[in-house]
């Protein structure tokens, strides 16, 4: 099972508001952190007063979503600063709310497959998903893409007319089908790109071939990047196709630009 939608403000906000009333993360310097730890090395994500891109503030003990303005509430708008580790731990505290197995090792950062807890995609999940059963296409929907499709550099924006120039505002909920694929997934294309299990460590197929296997694929057990796919509001429009890898980015990295989706293994 795949997410239908990227993680939004409000549900990360809620993650945050129950593990912060639990004593499992604490906040340094608007950074949000493990409690345990000690040397700060595994943040999670940004606050709004540590980042401008962050929607998320922090006051009181309390976690809140941002309204821009006063007009623009961006509870169902994807969320960003958030790197590899806090959603890898969203996926854990979201285990543990449906009394599920966490898959991942908060020790090591490892997974474990069997577990049967929520998780990000592998990259073969996650270009599985964004293909909506077409086979040999560069984008979602077919061999072309425009901004009533997705959300990309210069696409038009066409979904809030009252959001600033420049800003992420691809819907998370969008009143129509436009932004859907043929398995009813929003922003398979564009918005923010998202996190994906794998670590990168060079051809795809290669790194499938070294697992003895090009079905269903895992990903290499070490690494230094991880992998991010789907392109981005502040990305042309090549980073859309759906093969695209992005491999830049250490686990720890954030940006205004990504965010992740989350997957849980049928039974």
């Amino acid at each position: 099972y795949m997410s239908r939608f990227q993680m939004t403000n409000r549900r990360y906000c809620d993650f945050l508001n129950s593990a912060m009333v639990a004593g499992e993360i604490k906040i340094v310097d608007d950074t949000i952190y493990a409690a345990d730890d000690n040397d700060n090395s595994h943040p999670y994500c940004d606050t709004h007063q540590s980042d401008y891109w962050s929607q998320i503030e922090y006051a009181d003990g309390l976690f809140t979503v941002r309204i821009i303005d006063g007009t623009l509430d961006m509870a169902e708008h994807p969320m960003v600063r958030v790197n590899w580790f806090g959603a890898a731990a969203y996926c854990n505290w979201k285990s543990r709310q449906e009394s599920r197995r966490p898959c991942y090792n908060t020790d090591v950062w490892t997974c474990d497959f069997t577990a049967g807890g929520y998780r990000l995609p592998t990259e073969a999940e996650w270009e599985y998903a964004a293909r909506g059963g077409l086979e040999g296409k560069a984008f979602p929907w077919g061999d072309t893409l425009d901004g009533s499709m997705a959300n990309f550099n210069n696409s038009g924006d066409p979904f809030d007319a009252t959001t600033p120039v420049g800003y992420y505002n691809g819907s998370q909920t969008p009143a129509g089908s436009d932004m859907v694929n043929g398995y009813g997934l929003y922003d398979m294309a564009g918005n923010v790109y998202e996190w994906c299990h794998d670590w990168f460590s060079g051809s795809y197929y290669d790194e499938c071939k070294n697992q003895g296997t090009v079905t269903n694929p895992t990903g290499p057990t070490e690494g230094t990047l991880r992998v991010q796919r789907g392109g981005s509001w502040n990305f042309d429009i090549k980073a859309c196709r759906t093969a695209y890898r992005d491999s830049k980015h250490a686990p720890s990295d954030f940006s205004g630009s990504y965010g992740f989706r989350i997957c849980l293994p049928t039974p």
